[in-house]
């Protein structure tokens, strides 16, 4: 029991280390931030810090990978939730636009860090967490590609037809944080979404 109660402190400490870090990049950007800055922001010591990790760029780099996770954890659910061609994609879409709404900073993270080179200490980690949704993105979309409800394209066009437009309104949208209505706002992004993976008769 003591050393349940240990470990669920720990994530707890990690995880405010994480938030702290998190404000600190959207306040001053990952170069102007410190160790210091998150030490501050978080309440957690130093020694608390490079316990949980060993640099700055760890820190990022870990961060970075569980938004990743987040976002795709909405993406698995979606899909999961329905076997329907079309209401799976559409549905993919609502939660992508969902996720970045309810965590527009960790959002906006995510589009400023792509390809930055400070999270190549963890890079590998990054790039297993996107080929695996790559993966189950094609184990679902095969039986309906089969079974001719999908247009059949090249496997790199599925994901950029699906949230490529998406990805675009969202960076511009986290920039402004302007009061859109991202309700009727997603649903138009769902049926273009549809309208571009639609096989034609």
């Amino acid at each position: 029991m003591a050393r349940v109660k240990v470990r669920a402190s720990s994530q707890l400490r990690r995880q405010e280390i994480l938030s702290a870090a998190l404000n600190c990049f959207t306040v001053k950007g990952f170069s102007e931030t410190t160790m210091s800055d998150i030490h501050e922001r978080s309440g957690a010591s130093m020694g608390s810090i490079y316990n949980h990790f060993e640099s700055k760029e760890q820190l990022a780099a870990a961060l970075y990978l569980e938004g990743l996770k987040g976002v795709h954890g909405e993406i698995r659910r979606a899909l999961a939730d329905t076997a329907q061609p079309e209401a799976g994609v559409k549905e993919m879409v609502r939660a992508y636009v969902a996720w970045f709404q309810k965590h527009p900073d960790l959002g906006h993270y995510l589009f400023q860090g792509m390809g930055a080179q400070y999270l190549e200490v963890d890079g590998g980690k990054i790039r297993e967490e996107i080929s695996r949704l790559r993966s189950d993105l094609q184990d679902w979309l095969r039986p309906h590609i089969d079974s001719g409800a999908i247009a059949d394209l090249p496997i790199e066009l599925y994901s950029p037809l699906m949230l490529g437009p998406t990805r675009e309104f969202l960076q511009q949208w986290l920039v402004r944080r302007s009061p859109a209505d991202l309700s009727t706002v997603s649903q138009a992004l769902a049926d273009a979404a549809w309208r571009a993976l639609a096989a034609t008769s």
